[in-house]
């Protein structure tokens, strides 16, 4: 299940935006990934911009020319991101393998509940979202 909502987070963008604006039709890893292990071991470059430089290093990228030329969009995943779409899919297995362990679901259910969504109130404090079933087979988020 975590591998499920692992690919639902990297995935669901580049699908979303195909489908809204347009196709994906690029694909690729970073091409400089095979330098990392020389750029980690180098011995004139600091600790410090190390650990500042790999957070944000792009691993893989999807994006959809424009018609005009140009990039139209495009979704990057960075090591930071990647790092928090295996805790979060983590998180949200066991979120869901707690809270419906006696009861069997029906996997329209699962897979909505893996995408629930994270509010940001007025303190900056992270509250996450609720699916709720309102009877009659219709679903609501409760934050």
């Amino acid at each position: 299940m975590a591998a499920g909502v692992f690919a639902l987070e990297v995935l669901l963008p580049p699908a979303v935006l195909s489908a809204a604006r347009r196709p994906v039709d690029y694909f690729t890893f970073n091409s400089w990934l095979p330098e990392l292990p020389r750029f980690l071991s180098a011995s004139d470059i600091t600790w410090e911009r190390k650990l500042d430089f790999l957070p944000n290093l792009a691993l893989f990228w999807f994006s959809a020319d424009s018609p005009f030329g140009g990039t139209d969009w495009g979704f990057a995943v960075t090591v930071s991101d990647l790092l928090r779409f295996l805790l979060m899919s983590l998180h949200r297995r066991d979120t869901l393998l707690s809270r419906y362990a006696t009861t069997p679901q029906r996997p329209i259910e699962v897979i909505l509940l893996s995408l629930q969504v994270v509010v940001v109130d007025l303190h900056g404090r992270f509250l996450p979202s609720q699916l709720v079933n309102s009877g009659g087979g219709s679903y609501g988020w409760k934050s």
